[in-house]
């Protein structure tokens, strides 16, 4: 199945009387990796949740494959949420071991137990998280709660994966195994990906298409 685009109609997204995001229409092409940039305080995140059906809507709708996935009040319906995940700039994990915060969304999805711990480890092998498998989440630095989050995201395998400033906090080799992943993903293209970051410059060659996020507006880059 071929990964779905990613559509915004006339969406925006109000914080008391001040409207701070506002975009007419866009496209993030399915299969591809669409990234923002912008200057921080710019909207990013907040365009992410709203993406990810997480935040409310003052007007417009966001499209998922040409059916809508979010309009109004968030959250977007749960069987719709579970065709994506997301990594967000500050991770939250669950108490319990790294193995279990792993195969929490692939459980949730209905995924059988053999292929939860099959898919579990693999990607707990992308960011280099196999020997931390029975390590309580409570344990973990900052660094490896950031490639935990990214891992469990990358297990379930979505359709739609949002990710925020998914190397913040990462030293250079967890950097290098994040942009491998997303390499991987570039050159599958099974999974749209939306990233938020405010420099694009560590995707190095990935192929990517590029929007700036500016005043809550929304400009293709070059």
């Amino acid at each position: 199945m071929s990964a779905p685009d990613l559509i915004l109609r006339s969406l925006r997204v109000r914080r008391g009387e001040h409207t701070v995001i506002d975009i007419e229409k866009a496209c993030f092409e399915g299969g591809n990796i669409s990234v923002i940039v912008g200057d921080n305080g710019a909207g990013k995140t907040t365009l992410l949740l709203a993406c990810a059906g997480l935040l409310d809507l003052a007007a417009g709708e966001v499209l998922l494959g040409g059916e809508v996935f979010h309009r109004g009040r968030a959250p977007a319906p749960r069987i719709l949420r579970r065709r994506t995940a997301s990594a967000f700039q500050e991770p939250f994990l669950f108490a319990g071991s790294v193995r279990e915060n792993l195969e929490f969304g692939l459980r949730c999805r209905g995924v059988a137990r053999r292929l939860c711990a099959e898919r579990a480890e693999r990607a707990a092998d992308l960011l280099d998280l196999g020997r931390l498998l029975s390590r309580s989440s409570r344990e973990l630095s900052g660094g490896e709660r950031k490639r935990v989050d990214l891992a469990r995201a990358l297990a379930v395998e979505p359709e739609v994966l949002f990710l925020d400033e998914p190397t913040l906090a990462l030293d250079l080799d967890s950097q290098k195994r994040a942009l491998d992943a997303l390499t991987t993903l570039a050159e599958k293209k099974s999974t749209t990906v939306l990233l938020a970051t405010h420099d694009a410059a560590w995707l190095g060659g990935i192929r990517h298409h590029l929007y700036k996020l500016e005043k809550g507006f929304l400009v293709k880059g070059s």
